[in-house]
């Protein structure tokens, strides 16, 4: 009996430390995602480019071909949800709060990925053509633009709307749904609120 008491405490202090450790990753992944996110330089060495240049990614030359990964390939908006449910995961497991449905939650994770993927190419191309912002992390040309003038074409092709714009109704409906998912993964109980009312 005390035998089984001693392994019970001993599984009890490795579930907490393994505990800690998560929660620390989702912290310092989400932290890193942003600081990341936001150094981005077009003209740093890194995904797709090559450059004798010193990176100005405050994570040096990982962070330069992270950054240039997911602001090419992913697309900003995409990036900081990623960000957000990071450090929403580890607020979670810091107050010992359950993650509810997480294996539906996980896959939801996915598809708010890619719906804001395109969402996000959109409201970029919104943002670029009206305001004609000139920030070099939102004029950048890859996956996202590409999957949302694809999937824009092929629904053209398949249901001959002319007269409709069909970039617009496909651009703005996934940015919405992407955030409707994003707001149903993070599921933020009272305790959560009240740290964030902290920070």
């Amino acid at each position: 009996m005390i035998k089984l008491d001693n392994e019970d405490k001993q599984r009890n202090i490795l579930i907490k430390i393994l505990n800690k450790i998560i929660t620390l990753s989702f912290l310092f992944i989400s932290i890193s995602l942003f600081l990341i996110i936001i150094s981005f330089s077009a003209d740093d060495p890194g995904w797709g480019l090559v450059s004798e240049k010193i990176p100005s990614n405050l994570y040096n030359e990982y962070g330069a071909w992270i950054a240039g990964f997911i602001i090419k390939e992913l697309g900003l908006f995409s990036g900081l949800l990623i960000a957000l449910v990071c450090l929403n995961w580890s607020l979670k497991l810091l107050k010992k709060s359950t993650i509810s449905f997480f294996k539906l939650k996980l896959a939801s994770f996915f598809l708010m990925v890619f719906l804001s993927l395109i969402g996000g190419a959109y409201i970029e191309k919104i943002l670029n053509y009206y305001f004609k912002l000139n920030f070099e992390i939102i004029n950048q040309n890859g996956f996202p633009e590409w999957m949302l003038s694809y999937l824009s074409n092929q629904i053209n092709l398949i249901f001959n709307l002319q007269y409709i714009n069909i970039e617009t109704l496909l651009g703005l409906s996934t940015f919405i749904t992407s955030i409707i998912v994003f707001l149903w993964i993070l599921s933020l109980d009272v305790e959560e609120r009240k740290i964030l009312k902290l920070i």
